[in-house]
């Protein structure tokens, strides 16, 4: 077997961009790599749109007869593995065509403790409406290395691309299954699994290009403050700790850790961290020093401390406006 990469991609009402995302793993300049799609009860129809990149042979596609969620059908799909290192993809992003040649070149000269590498991203919004001024979001997310599993449990960070060692996810049993969803939405918790084992490793490099456009997969505002919280609480559990998460909730309403407590070591707050940011007339790339700052709070404001999401509320919506038509405002 000359294929050393095997791409994941799980198929849920994937809408209008499943074709771009497959197309950007046959536009790679890696090209040993072997795609599985789990079609998670999607229809048919929905296929239709990429028939002929599915009769390719290194494309092998699956169709649960019953939907596992996005975690159970992950699952489906690494059973099929047979590489050394899986890599996943959501159906409406896509991969930069020399994501697979940087990730896979990085990892494979990293120790075995590294289970997982990942990069920068792009994020990119539908079309926000707002008044008589609409705005596409479209920036680039920094990553960082993180100096244990606290600081990224504190991180609040959703990172992209996962580019796994496939022995390290088997051997914490797959994407677990046992919230109170079943899987359905929290396939995260894959990452604070390998934590307890294993470290992650950050690339500087646009790996990613991840669109911001919620999708059957992503759980509404209540649903997602029960379950964040609930996953949070089981994750100290799992570590065989003491410490107390303390919650809060941002300017659009989405709960977040805000710090640890407890026990008799020093108390980690989100408060704390600090971010600056690099701004052009099209782009905004956020780099995070001692912590992860939300791009979505993020008030625009060149050099300045992170005040807390709190703080960050009063002109954020005219800020952004300002920020889209003519640039960054002082």
């Amino acid at each position: 077997m000359d294929e050393k990469v095997t791409v994941l991609i799980p198929i849920h009402k994937p809408g209008e961009y499943l074709r771009l995302a497959l197309e950007s793993v046959f536009y790679q300049t890696y090209q040993k790599w072997k795609v599985i799609l789990i079609d998670d009860v999607s229809g048919d129809s929905n296929l239709t749109q990429i028939s002929d990149l599915i009769d390719d042979p290194r494309v092998d596609l699956i169709k649960n007869e019953k939907s596992p969620g996005a975690a159970g059908s992950l699952n489906v799909g690494l059973n099929e593995v047979k590489t050394p290192y899986v890599l996943l993809l959501n159906s409406d992003d896509y991969f930069p065509s020399r994501a697979l040649q940087i990730l896979l070149g990085e990892i494979e000269r990293l120790p075995d403790d590294v289970a997982l590498v990942y990069g920068n991203m792009r994020v990119v919004g539908e079309d926000v409406y707002e008044g008589d001024g609409s705005f596409s979001q479209n920036f680039i997310r920094t990553g960082r290395d993180f100096e244990d599993k606290y600081d990224f449990l504190l991180s609040n960070s959703s990172i992209w691309p996962r580019f796994y060692r496939t022995n390290c996810v088997l051997g914490v049993g797959g994407w677990p299954t046992d919230d109170p969803f079943e899987g359905w939405y929290l396939t995260d918790r894959m990452l604070y699994q390998l934590l307890e084992r294993y470290r992650i490793h950050w690339i500087d490099e646009l790996l990613y290009v991840r669109r911001c456009i919620g999708d059957s997969y992503s759980p509404d505002k209540s649903i997602h403050s029960s379950l964040f919280e609930w996953n949070i609480r089981n994750i100290l559990k799992s570590w065989n700790d003491e410490l107390e998460p303390i919650f809060d909730v941002d300017a659009e309403g989405w709960k977040y850790l805000a710090g640890l407590t407890g026990k008799e070591r020093k108390i980690h707050s989100y408060e704390d961290l600090i971010y600056t940011e690099e701004v052009s007339s099209d782009v905004e790339k956020i780099t995070v020093s001692g912590g992860y700052a939300s791009a979505w709070i993020a008030d625009y404001l060149q050099n300045k401390p992170y005040r807390g999401r709190k703080q960050q509320t009063m002109l954020r919506k005219k800020k952004r406006r300002q920020w889209y038509r003519s640039g960054p405002t002082s």
